[in-house]
């Protein structure tokens, strides 16, 4: 449930369905099996990650996708394997933000990486966690993680995070 939350901000962008091997053997054996046997054809074959990838349309593409693709391999007697999925035009786009040059864009796209880092990594910082010594240490630690941002603007970040409102006793500091 938790990858299907993070497909409903993509808004039916195209998406990879990725089918990893654990084990080298299956993978080879998947490859030969996906180039000659099944009905499904595969974008691309990467044998470092021991993948192999499928384009689809949406996110409601590559779930029906996924569950044939679940089957075929069921059937013909494949094991140690999963699925994963990533968005193919959010890719692209990221990329393309990254390289535009108007300092603006860039301190918002800056903003959007220390936010999406305390959303994927410091969730539990808003609960209990309103107090000076937390929101100054939650700082530090986006600092040391973000050090090309705006250090105020991390501050700030950090403070509304964890609920801590600055008092005027602790400016003057």
């Amino acid at each position: 449930m938790k990858h299907l939350k993070l497909f409903e901000q993509f808004n039916n962008n195209e998406i990879n369905l990725i089918v990893k091997f654990k084990d080298k053997d299956e993978y080879f054996k998947a490859i030969e099996f996906f180039q000659n046997n099944s009905e499904f054809f595969a974008e691309e074959f990467n044998d470092e990650f021991r993948s192999i990838s499928f384009s689809c349309l949406d996110q409601d593409d590559a779930d029906v996708t996924e569950k044939a693709i679940q089957d075929e391999l069921d059937e013909n007697d494949f094991s140690n394997f999963y699925f994963e999925s990533e968005d193919t035009i959010n890719s692209f786009e990221y990329n393309e933000r990254i390289n535009y040059d108007e300092d603006e864009e860039k301190n918002e796209e800056v903003e959007s990486y220390s936010f999406d880092d305390l959303k994927a990594n410091f969730r539990s910082w808003q609960y209990d966690h309103d107090n000076y010594d937390d929101a100054i240490g939650l700082f530090n630690i986006l600092v040391a993680r973000h050090p090309k941002e705006d250090e105020d603007k991390l501050k700030e970040l950090a403070f509304n995070w964890v609920g801590y409102e600055e008092n005027e006793e602790n400016e003057e500091e």
